[in-house]
């Protein structure tokens, strides 16, 4: 029994090692700055015409619109967790 609770112990000093969790102030900062380009991608993509006609001008709605959309993950998944963990550099 005491082996497996120093193996447990060792895999959890691993696991906080290779781990550092964000400040409050580290969070709202990367939450404010992906809601300010979510805005910029939202201006540019009401900036379009209403009939995309050209190759050129779906590719850059397209892009537009995956941008915007992995944003919004982005930004609901920092919203969700208010505990988040990057690895340490």
């Amino acid at each position: 029994k005491t082996q497996e609770e120093y193996e447990r112990f060792i895999a959890e000093q691993k696991e906080q090692e290779a781990k550092k969790r964000l400040s409050e102030e580290e969070r709202q900062s990367i939450l404010k700055g992906l809601k300010k380009r979510w805005d910029h991608f939202h201006r540019e993509y009401q900036c379009l015409p209403l009939i995309i006609d050209t190759f050129s001008k779906k590719a850059y709605k397209k892009r537009l619109e995956e941008a915007m959309s992995q944003l919004e993950k982005d930004i609901s998944y920092f919203e969700t967790y208010a505990i988040i963990y990057k690895p340490k550099d």
